[in-house]
């Protein structure tokens, strides 16, 4: 069970346009009235999972989804890469699918890099890391 800070549970009860604008005007402290954005690019590379959480409508049951072969991610990457040049961090998320081995997530951020070396990897979530 996660241990919430007073602060965090605070926030929690708070409503969600109070929260807003106190986000917002923390915001405006730190960076006026200037925005700024990345170009990110995501690769989702299977929706076949074991979980299939209840909140979750991404996944699919095993057999019934799709899973990215690394030759279709790659295809992926060299047209992004003909389109655009500037991409800045590049997101890998999927799901939890037992037919993967270890050496094609691996796979996956190698490929990332070697289309985008410059970006930032952030790859899978907590849940695909732990399983």
């Amino acid at each position: 069970m996660i241990k919430l800070t007073n602060l965090e549970k605070d926030l929690l009860k708070m409503p969600l346009e109070e929260l807003g604008d106190i986000a917002f005007e923390k915001k405006r402290k730190i960076s006026q009235d200037f925005v700024y954005f990345t170009h990110n690019y995501h690769i989702n590379y299977s929706n076949e999972c074991l979980a299939l959480c209840p909140m979750c409508a991404f996944g699919k049951p095993l057999g019934k989804g799709y899973t990215l072969s690394l030759k279709e991610v790659e295809e992926k990457l060299k047209k992004l890469k003909e389109k655009k040049k500037n991409i800045l961090e590049i997101h890998i998320v999927g799901s939890l699918n037992p037919s993967l081995p270890y050496i094609y997530y691996i796979s996956l951020i190698e490929l990332a890099k070697k289309y985008f070396p410059k970006s930032t990897i952030k790859a899978f979530t907590a849940t695909e890391i732990a399983y």
